[in-house]
Order: C-alpha cells, then sequence, then structure tokens
C-alpha cells in the first residue's frame, strides 16, 4: 500500500506548527517580544546548505503564515492559562 502523500494544506499546516515551535523557543532563550521573533522568521534569508526541512526559509515558503502567527501569538498570550492547564497537580 502506497502512502498518501499531504496536501499542500496539511503541509502548510505542519509547517506553521513546526515554526511555532522553534519561535516559541527562541522566545523562551532570547528573551525578545514574540513580533520581533516573528519578523525575524519572516525576514530571514536562504542558506542553500541546508536540507529543506532544516532552511526555515523553506519552510516558511509553504507555511499557512496566518496559523503561524495566530499560535504564536496566543500561545505568549494564554502561557499563564496553559502552565495551569498542564502543570502538575
Amino acid at each position: 500500500m502506497s502512502e498518501r502523500k499531504p496536501s499542500a494544506a496539511q503541509q502548510g499546516r505542519h509547517a506553521a506548527r513546526e515554526l511555532t515551535v522553534q519561535g516559541l523557543y527562541q522566545w523562551h532563550m532570547t528573551g525578545k517580544s514574540i513580533t520581533t521573533i516573528e519578523a525575524e522568521f519572516r525576514s530571514q534569508v536562504a542558506d542553500d546548505d541546508l536540507e529543506d526541512h532544516e532552511n526555515w526559509v523553506k519552510v516558511m515558503e509553504i507555511a499557512d503564515k496566518a496559523l503561524f502567527h495566530e499560535l504564536l501569538h496566543n500561545t505568549v498570550r494564554f502561557k499563564a492559562e496553559l502552565d495551569r492547564e498542564i502543570s502538575p497537580c
């Protein structure tokens, strides 16, 4: 049985989630504003020496950018609530 290739929409959502995780990591490690982090992702220059899945510019090209923005900003916006929900009792 052959595997079905993900649709462009599925690939875009996957890329948006991947970028969100990386963006949140950078936000956590650098203390920069989430708006600055998003702007940095959107303005990166391609590095042709990297594999496509490691090259954030290539990932951004296929990403659902609206979903990326929403996930990134809402995760930060609701951080306290999320922390309460996932913290051990």
